[in-house]
């Protein structure tokens, strides 16, 4: 709460610049994640979603000081599809991650965002051929989506490999922790062996 008050504070005194807004919302998007409440969740998504949109805006301007790397492009059009996947828009989100895999140097997370949409459509076959030439990479992410496209797809061996390998890299190597409730949702599902 500390620094989204100095954020504020920053604000008050007309301090306007993507790197505050991209900030701002990253803040409002973890916030979400802990909220009690259904309303304070969707507040604090509604927040970032603005903020990200903002940083997203502001693309091809210049200012006095350095902008952080991917701050009104591919960085925060990740998070913004993030947030929309979160406030279920999944074709909005869609075109975020669209955009993003367009301008990102590392693909990655736009690619983990275009499966998870893809899942949350109910395409399981696609997102596991989305995902196959990124589950090398040392990410839980993509294991965990692949572990629950196939769960989807009712193949238990693949799901109970995928699982493993998304379980093993979680407490590390977990690119979003808005997957978490998935990965949890994953684990209580009975493995057939």
């Amino acid at each position: 709460n500390a620094a989204l008050e100095t954020l504020r504070t920053a604000r008050k005194m007309g301090a306007i610049h993507p790197n505050l807004d991209y900030v701002y919302a990253a803040a409002h998007e973890q916030m979400a994640l802990w909220a009690v409440t259904p309303e304070a969740r969707d507040g604090h998504l509604a927040t970032a979603r603005e903020q990200f949109s903002a940083a997203i805006s502001q693309h091809g301007r210049s200012y006095a000081e350095p902008l952080q790397h991917g701050v009104t492009s591919w960085s925060a059009g990740v998070r913004l599809g993030i947030v929309l996947l979160q406030e279920d828009q999944p074709d909005r989100a869609m075109r975020c991650f669209q955009a993003a895999l367009e301008r990102s140097p590392d693909p990655i997370d736009a690619v983990l965002g275009i499966a998870e949409t893809l899942l949350d459509i109910g395409q399981p076959a696609e997102t596991l051929h989305v995902l196959e030439p990124y589950l090398s990479r040392e990410t839980a992410d993509g294991w965990l989506l692949a572990a629950d496209a196939a769960q989807r797809l009712g193949d238990v061996g693949l799901f109970n490999e995928y699982i493993q390998q998304a379980c093993e890299l979680a407490s590390t190597r977990l690119r979003s922790l808005h997957r978490l409730p998935r990965l949890d949702g994953l684990l209580v599902k009975p493995k057939a062996s």
